[in-house]
């Protein structure tokens, strides 16, 4: 008899909820479910999806190095924001330019 709730998720699972970052956690954690059963999978419980769902989301929507040099050579931001983003500081509202902060 399987467990009813697995303590790791299977890299196949872990890809289809990197996937389904817009989705609602419950809804996913259904879709998840499904997955899980046809590969022969415990089911992940509805905790281990939403805290697996959060974290995909948050590392989607931090600013990246390359972004914000595209940014500099598109004029949307201005050099010295590239020295500020290497110390860590967060960047400022800029028009145009990805405005997301960064987590430390």
């Amino acid at each position: 008899m399987s467990p009813a709730a697995a303590p790791r998720i299977d890299h196949r699972l872990l890809g289809i909820i990197e996937r389904g970052t817009g989705e609602a956690a419950a809804d996913l954690t259904r879709t998840i479910g499904a997955a899980a059963e046809a590969l022969g999978l415990a089911r992940p419980s509805y905790e281990q999806v939403r805290t697996l769902l959060r974290r995909a989301q948050t590392e989607r929507s931090e600013v990246t190095t390359v972004e914000v040099l595209l940014e500099i050579a598109l004029r949307t931001r201005p050099a010295y924001d590239l020295r500020n983003w290497l110390y860590g500081d967060a960047l400022p509202w800029r028009p145009g330019a990805h405005n997301e902060q960064r987590r430390k």
